[in-house]
């Protein structure tokens, strides 16, 4: 079994040191199994032999060193990670199986793992071979009068390990980024402010220099409608906006079915492709361009603009989950553009709509005006007189307050057409009208024709004496106006009116139709005492 062992180990493990081999009881081969003392002695040996090809197998490095930081044991696992066979390690310190950087990483833990501390650590090691994520624990070995002679060293892998962490994180780290842009989403409607989150998060995320969102504004130009950037790596005024032949139809070549472009190194990149002028322009050194298709009713993509990172200091080797996280923006962001044209397409047709019922509100209001006022005078109708008469009437009456009225005719306005004409009468009809609505100076108050030549002026909450002074205001003001009505032998009659006036409180005792009873009968007696006067009613 010692020349087994010797064969396979050109220099014997350290307990190999401390079991005699059976060659040297000197004993036949069955001597063995009779001898008490030899065979326990094999077994011994028999069992480090098995543990030894125990530790040999393990995926980790298990070796022992002395107090000197020289390896006395090292497991082939030695050999897979540095080359070394396990056998060429024996006697060799720390450092030089390691190398240097990793030795001073290491040695606050070998410290205190030779002052007798059991420790237990993890760390990225820059080992001669490459940098691994380990983890070590460092046992201590004490001789028998309790002092530290070295220590076991198991160091384990764990590169794979963290590894998966890092993507796991990486991609909670995408969906988070990408959950914050989907809700910004459905959380308003606003265009650029969805657009601005995009390039915020993305450039937190990524750590890019410069992260922007171009839009296509013609097939021979686009401009940045969006971006977020690092002071150090500003964009240009005058590269804001981009215009090249054909711009928009060499990018749908290149973008038009979804292709991204990772482009590690702008300054090696030999492949032509529609935005390298303009990206070099700006000085950047990697670039990712993905981009934003708008769905089409026959499931083709229209190729709205482009989402592009860049580094400016540096080049980048850009990584799958990068590209994979732009165009999930890319995606989303071309939800919000659609829903934008939605809302853009809904306000035009509701500003449409707008003016439309705008339009036919006027309309109705010109038709209700007309369908209230006399077309000659432009003042009330007889309509409308009726109407606003006996709501005031019913307005008063809840109110216990008075309503007056006055009933105005022109004065010989037969003989004012007779001697003039019509046409004539019509312009004396629309001055009398008129020169009275300058009379009234209150909303409620309202003039209106009543017929032909005679006038009505329905007064709420004026008693008699106020409707009075308010006829006798008309009456002098056309009386003023010295309009010749004709002539006769021995004078000059003017164009002169009569009021009749009448006021009441409306009650159930009373009706309407006795106001304008009393208010006719008034203005009759004023006509019969001489015209070009105010009477009162009963």
């Amino acid at each position: 079994m010692a020349e087994a062992s010797q064969g396979k180990y050109d220099t014997p493990r350290f307990w190999n040191e401390i079991t005699p081999d059976s060659t040297d009881a000197n004993l036949p081969p069955a001597a063995w199994r009779h001898e008490a003392t030899v065979n326990k002695q094999i077994q011994v040996y028999a069992q480090l032999h098995l543990l030894q090809q125990l530790m040999d197998s393990m995926p980790v490095c298990i070796s022992y060193i002395d107090q000197n930081r020289c390896y006395q044991y090292a497991n082939t696992t030695y050999q897979a990670w540095f080359g070394i066979r396990p056998e060429d390690i024996y006697g060799q310190p720390i450092e030089a199986v390691i190398g240097a950087e990793a030795y001073q990483r290491a040695k606050p833990n070998v410290d205190r793992a030779l002052a007798g501390e059991r420790v237990v650590y993890e760390a990225v090691m820059p080992y001669t071979a490459g940098h691994r994520y380990v983890q070590g624990t460092l046992v201590p070995d004490y001789n028998i009068d309790g002092a530290v002679q070295g220590y076991f060293a198991l160091i384990q892998d764990l590169s794979d390990r963290k590894a998966a962490e890092i993507a796991l994180q990486r991609k909670a780290e995408r969906e988070h980024t990408l959950g914050q842009i989907t809700q910004k989403i459905r959380q308003t409607l606003d265009l650029q402010s969805i657009l601005a989150t995009a390039t915020e998060e993305v450039q937190g995320y990524l750590r890019v220099d410069r992260t922007l969102i171009f839009q296509f504004t013609s097939d021979h130009a686009g401009e940045i409608v969006q971006s977020t950037s690092q002071p150090t790596c500003p964009i240009a005024p005058d590269l804001r906006q981009w215009q090249a032949d054909g711009l928009r139809q060499s990018c749908h070549r290149y973008y038009g079915q979804g292709t991204v472009k990772a482009i590690p190194d702008l300054g090696a990149e030999v492949e032509d492709f529609c935005m390298n002028r303009w990206i070099e322009l700006m000085a950047a050194k990697s670039a990712i361009v993905v981009p934003v298709l708008q769905p089409q009713p026959d499931g083709a993509g229209n190729l709205w603009g482009l989402l592009i990172i860049q580094t400016c200091a540096t080049c980048r080797q850009w990584e799958l989950g990068e590209a994979e996280l732009l165009e999930q923006v890319a995606d989303q962001l071309a939800i919000a553009v659609q829903q934008a044209d939605l809302l853009a397409q809904v306000q035009y047709q509701a500003r449409r709509l707008s003016e439309t019922n705008q339009a036919l509100e006027q309309a109705n209001q010109r038709l209700k005006d007309l369908s209230h006022r006399d077309e000659l005078t432009q003042i009330a109708n007889r309509r409308y007189f009726d109407t606003v008469l006996q709501r005031e009437w019913k307005r008063m009456g809840r109110s216990r307050l008075p309503l007056s009225l006055i009933m105005l005719d022109v004065d010989y306005f037969k003989q004012f057409n007779d001697r003039h004409g019509h046409p004539a009468g019509d312009d004396c009809l629309v001055t009398v009208a008129q020169t009275s609505l300058q009379v009234i100076n209150r909303a409620t108050d309202v003039l209106a024709r009543y017929g032909g030549e005679e006038f009505a002026v329905v007064l709420p909450q004026t008693d008699l004496a106020g409707a009075v002074i308010l006829a006798e205001a008309i009456r002098t003001s056309i009386r003023n106006l010295n309009i010749v009505n004709f002539e006769t032998p021995t004078e000059t009659v003017y164009v002169t009116v009569s009021l009749g006036v009448a006021c009441q409180i409306p009650s159930r005792d009373t009706s309407l139709q006795t106001l304008i009873a009393a208010a006719d009968e008034a203005l009759y007696r004023a006509k019969q005492a001489g015209r070009d006067r105010t009477v009162c009613g009963e």
